[in-house]
Formats: C-alpha cells, structure tokens, sequence
C-alpha cells in the first residue's frame, strides 16, 4: 500500500496526469495535489482520480511569498515529504526558493539557477553548446553573424515548446521578412537546418551523472515540427553519450527531456534543446520499465536508486492509434502496443493502452 505522501504542484498542467499516474504506478506514494484555477476550469480533470488522496488550491494571482506560505501549509496539513515541481516556471521557483522550500520537506533534485535558464532557453544553450564544445546545429541569435549560416534556416522561439511557432526560411530575403515579424528579436533564434531524424533522451541526473534514461525515436507527427504522437522506445547509445556530455558540462540535477537530431548522410548526434520538465511522452517511458517521478522522489528522499533499463516497444496517442485501425494496420501478431498487463491493471481509462492518449479528462 502506498505510504509515503509527496505533494505534487502544478495540478493543472497537462503533464501532471502522467506524472500521478507514474507515481501511482510505483504503488509506494500518497499523492496530494495542489493546483491553480486555470480560466477555463475550476478544478483540473486529474483532481478526480482515484489515485489522489486530497486537492489543495492556490490562488491563481498569488504572488512568491503567498505561494511559499500555501505550501508550507499543504505539507503540514498532508505530512508530504516531497515536493514535486512539474512545469519549468515552477520548478525555477523551487530553485530560487530552495532553503526555504527544503526546510519542510525534500525536494525533487533541481539544478542550480544558471544550469536551469540556461538550459530551457534555446538561443542561451546554443551558445554553452559551443563554448563547450558540444555537437549542435549551428546558430546564432539575430544580433550574431547570421550570414555564417547556411541556408536553410530555422527561425525559433527561445522559449516555446512542442514545436510552435518555427518557421523554415531558404533564402536572406525570406530570414528578413521573417524576422521584421518579431519586434524583440531577443525573443527568437536562427538555427541551420539539418536533415534527418529525431531522438529523445529523457534523463534523470544528480551533480551531472545520469542515474536512470530512455530514448525514443519519432515515428509520426501531424506537421513537421510538432511533437510525435507514435513513438518507438529503442536505445540510442550514442545519444546518451552526446547527453551526459551535456548534463555534465551543465552539472545537471534533476529530469529533463533533451531533443536531438540524427543527421540522415553522417549518422551524428545533435542536440536541439532542453526541457527541464516532465515530458508529453512520460507515460510512455513508464511502461518502458523506467519511472523517472518514482525515481526523482526516490533519490529527493537519498534512496539507492534500482538499476534500470528501458523495455522495447511502440506507442500510439488514441487518435493515431484509431487511424490505424481505419487503415486496418492492425494485426493479431505484432499488435502496435506493449505492455497489456500493466495497462489493464488500471481499468478506468481503458484507452490508456496507448500511452498518454492526450485526453485528460479519462481518468
């Protein structure tokens, strides 16, 4: 039976299904929620799972030291010993409120201040990168030299994820106009293109060594620079190698989801960016054997973590998975799921056979 509470913050992100339920899955955790009304709801749809032992609210417009007082409150009422930041806003509040925050209860491994802005900010890492010596498409941010580049270039946001907003130009004339539509153009970077396919690593790091990860190869997305929604969990070994060169030279602590590219003519690994928090695929990495919230609160609690390693398999989001069965992909003797057991043993949300699923509200 679970026994050790951990508070879990940003119950209204999109991710914090996934995380409960790899919390929940490791059957060792009471789960307490605290979350912020978003606009279009008052209370998020995981708040209703059977898995979360009590919701806790935090005022939308609290400011730092409200926020601080409201959780120091929530631990006490609930006896979490871990906090458990999800979304990059609030675990860059963890870090700067860190004394404070680990005077009531441990929290989740984070990295330093600078390690973590540094890594969540695209133009920013493209210049660590290079400093130190580390394989990436090369760019610059648009008071740099641009004409170094070469064409095709990617424009992108420093700071969005799951690929908004980023635009390929062919020709200077293209990079001009495109840039004349960012005012700050502080607020973007400009990227070479490079042709080929895309990994994911997922990590979990304390003082840059990585203790636990898996990677994933893209299958299939709606457009060219959104976020995959089939995946194939398959090791990369070079990807970990060019990853822990990054986590060390960051000295790293924490999860985080690091995209790469692999060069379809030379085979080289190179790293795209940072997310320093959980990822849309975690779900899937928690059937794969490796359950990094379980891990993070185990190593936040200084546990000896299990040695572990990813299992082989593919995983759809519902949609997808309902356009193969249109297109009649299926077949009883290489069904495009994995793990049955595992997923059959949370009946609710039947559809969950297909990773994440994106859909929220089933519980």
């Amino acid at each position: 039976m679970p026994d050790i509470p951990v508070l879990v913050l940003d119950g209204e992100s999109g991710f914090a299904t996934s995380v409960v339920r790899s919390l929940a899955a490791a059957r060792r955790w009471r789960i307490h929620l605290l979350y912020k009304p978003a606009s279009s709801q008052k209370r998020p749809a995981i708040s209703w799972s059977r898995h979360v032992r009590s919701v806790h609210l935090l005022a939308s417009d609290a400011d730092d030291q409200t926020a601080l007082a409201r959780i120091a409150e929530v631990v006490r009422e609930t006896g979490s010993q871990v906090i458990v930041p999800i979304v990059e806003a609030t675990s860059l509040f963890c870090i700067r409120y860190r004394e404070k925050l680990t005077q009531v209860a441990n929290l989740a491994p984070l990295p330093s201040a600078e390690s973590f802005t540094t890594a969540i900010d695209k133009g920013l890492l493209g210049l660590f990168m290079a400093r130190h010596g580390l394989p990436h498409p090369k760019s610059h941010l648009p008071d740099g030299n641009l004409a170094d580049l070469n064409f095709p270039l990617l424009i992108k946001p420093r700071r969005a994820c799951g690929g908004a907003g980023i635009v390929k130009v062919t020709s200077p004339e293209a990079l001009h106009q495109e840039l004349k539509r960012h005012p700050y153009k502080t607020d973007v970077c400009v990227q070479e293109f490079v042709d080929g396919y895309d990994l994911d690593c997922s990590v979990l790091v304390r003082e840059g060594e990585i203790l636990a990860w898996t990677t994933q190869r893209g299958l299939h997305r709606d457009d060219a620079f959104a976020r995959f929604s089939e995946i194939e969990m398959e090791p990369h070994p070079q990807a970990v190698d060019v990853v822990a060169r990054l986590m060390r030279a960051l000295n790293w602590s924490g999860i985080a989801n690091v995209d790469l590219l692999v060069d379809n003519h030379t085979g080289k690994n190179y790293i795209l960016e940072i997310n320093g928090r959980y990822w849309a695929s975690l779900w899937a990495s928690t059937l794969a054997a490796v359950n990094f919230p379980d891990m993070a609160c185990r190593a936040a609690l200084g546990e000896s973590l299990p040695s572990m390693q990813q299992r082989p398999g593919r995983f759809m989001e519902l949609p997808t998975a309902l356009r193969a069965i249109a297109r009649l992909r299926w077949s009883l003797r290489s069904p495009p799921w994995t793990n049955v057991p595992a997923i059959l043993s949370d009946p609710v949300p039947t559809v969950v056979a297909f990773w994440r699923l994106g859909w929220n509200k089933l519980l």
